[in-house]
This record gives C-alpha cells, structure tokens and sequence, in this order.
C-alpha cells in the first residue's frame, strides 16, 4: 500500500514559532547597553541636523537680505554648515552593519537546532554550482559568494537522513572592453542559490524561469502562475504532476516578494533552485535594534524548505 501524504513529516515542523525565534534574537542581540547607544546616537544626530539647518538658513538670509559686505560670509557659513553637518552626521550615526557578522552563526544555530546543520558565514558552495544549475546563461570571469549552509532534509519520523538541502549567496559578473577601450562589468547571476540531491528520480527534466536543453515551454491553467514563471519540460504531463495547484499557489505568494524565483529539477533526482534576493539579509528598522532585525532568517529558511517538502512529499513524481 502506498504511503499517503498525510503520514509525512512536514519538514517545516521542525522549526520554532516565528514569534519564539523573534524574541530569542531579542535576548542574544539586543542588550539594554545596544538600545541606549541607538538612542544616544539618535538624539545627536537631531541635534547635529537642527545645527546644520539653522546655519544654512542663516547663510541664505545673510546672501540675500544682508549688506554687500556679508554675502562673501552668508555663502561660506551656508557650505560650512552643510559641510560639517553632513560629516559629523555620518560620523555620530547609528552603526548596523556588525549585527550580522557577531550573531548569525549563534541565531542559525538556534533556528535549527531541529536539524542537522552547518553554517559557515565566509564559505560558499563553489564556481561548479553555477554551471550545473544552468541559472547562467552567459560566460562570466569573477565568482564568489558567502552565507554556505547545509541542512540534512529529515526522514518522514523526523529522524536525520543523509539528504541535504545546500545554500548558499553567489555572484558571478563578466567584464567587457568596448570599441573606445572603456571596460564595463556586468552582472550574470546574484543571490541565493542551492541544490537538492533526492533519493528518487523524476519523471521529467522540469524548469521555472530556466530553460534547460531539449525541453518546450509548458502553459498552465493558472493565468496568473504563467505571467509570473515561463515553465520549460520535455514532458508536460509529468510536469503538470509536479506542479500541483499547491505547489504553485506557494510558488506564486513567495515570488510576489521576489522579482525572479528559479527551479531546474533534472531527472537524476537534482533540484537545482535561485532567486534574485541575498540570503539573511537584515531588516533595519527606524525603530532601533530588535529582534525583527532578523526575521528574514526565519521567513527564507521556512520558504526554502516549504518547497523542498512539496516535492519530497508529493506521490505523484515518484514511484514509492
């Protein structure tokens, strides 16, 4: 008898609640000493705007309704005051950019411990990725990427399996000389990409805004999936088993946050998967530091994942 969907594990289960790991970063990264330096910061940087503007507005005044003899000091107290207000503004502002670099090994580690996992925040999967997942179309001469992490993809009882999901951040551009010998550099891929090596094999070679050799372009019934993802196959019956109206109603909500969402699954079992955003990207808010700063590590974690157990889940593209 074949096993149905609803024994499964939902391998985002094994996550904390989005509120639960809010609070966690919270406690890890935001010290009452951190909140009262934003705030300090803050105040000084009103005071030294409310300087700035009075001296630029003095100056103009002086320019304008002022003796002949005070338009030479109107004009220098108004450049003076922009000058320095800019400079000391830049100096006495609020500081983000360590947040990432001093907690994010300890906030993942936290995020999964459900799984088996790791994070290496200066490592990336290397140049081979980018041939392999034909997400590059064009030649390229520089590639480099950041944020490598591997989860072990969970057996259906929740136990670790030798199944893994791989991550990571990747640029690659190309430089060219034109006719006037000025040289140009241009961007040939940039954002997450990653793979999924399953212990099945599809029925089909599948591809979502990736055209692979071999394949015709598939038309859905969902108008609105069509506009957002140009689907090649070189079986669209199998395809259509793939692309469940679940599947893509999930594809759909997570590209409108996303201008380009890619898929390449092969039929050697690999899922080759990008989009077009940076992985663990903080949300820097005008309110200060908090543990918000750090929900777009739960919400791309939980996407990715939510993808990967439509398709380890679903009946249809594998014998069981």
């Amino acid at each position: 008898m074949e096993e149905t969907n609803k024994s499964k594990l939902d391998v985002t289960s094994l996550l904390m609640p989005e509120e639960e790991f809010v609070k966690l970063c919270d406690k890890i990264t935001v010290p009452e000493e951190e909140i009262e330096k934003y705030k300090k910061a803050r105040k000084s940087v009103k005071r030294i705007t409310t300087a700035m503007f009075t001296g630029m507005i003095i100056g103009v005044i002086l320019f304008i309704v002022g003796p002949i003899a005070l338009i030479p000091l109107g004009m220098m107290l108004f450049f003076v005051s922009a000058a320095s207000g800019m400079i000391f503004i830049h100096i006495k502002r609020y500081k983000w950019e360590n947040f990432k670099a001093k907690h994010s090994n300890e906030i993942v580690a936290e995020l999964l411990k459900g799984y088996k996992h790791i994070y290496k925040q200066d490592e990336w999967i290397g140049p081979w990725i980018l041939k392999e997942s034909r997400f590059v179309s064009s030649c390229y001469d520089t590639c480099y990427g950041e944020d490598l992490l591997i989860i072990n993809i969970p057996n259906d009882d929740g136990t670790p399996s030798d199944v893994q999901m791989v991550l990571c951040d990747a640029k690659a551009t190309e430089t060219t000389t034109d006719m006037d010998g000025d040289r140009h550099t241009h961007t040939r891929y940039d954002g997450v990409i990653g793979y999924v090596k399953f212990p099945f094999c599809f029925k089909c070679n599948l591809g979502l805004n990736a055209y692979a050799d071999h394949t015709e372009k598939l038309s859905t019934e969902d108008v609105e999936f069509n506009n957002k993802f140009a689907v090649f196959t070189d079986d669209k019956v199998e395809a259509m088993c793939i692309l469940t109206p679940e599947f893509m109603q999930k594809l759909k909500a997570y590209a409108g946050k996303n201008r380009l969402l890619r898929f390449n699954m092969f039929r050697d079992g690999t899922l080759y998967f990008g989009m077009n955003k940076h992985l663990f990207m903080l949300e820097i808010s005008k309110h200060g530091p908090s543990g918000k700063m750090f929900k777009n590590f739960y919400s791309d974690i939980y996407n990715i994942l939510l993808f990967v157990n439509e398709i380890k889940n679903n009946d249809k593209i594998f014998k069981m």
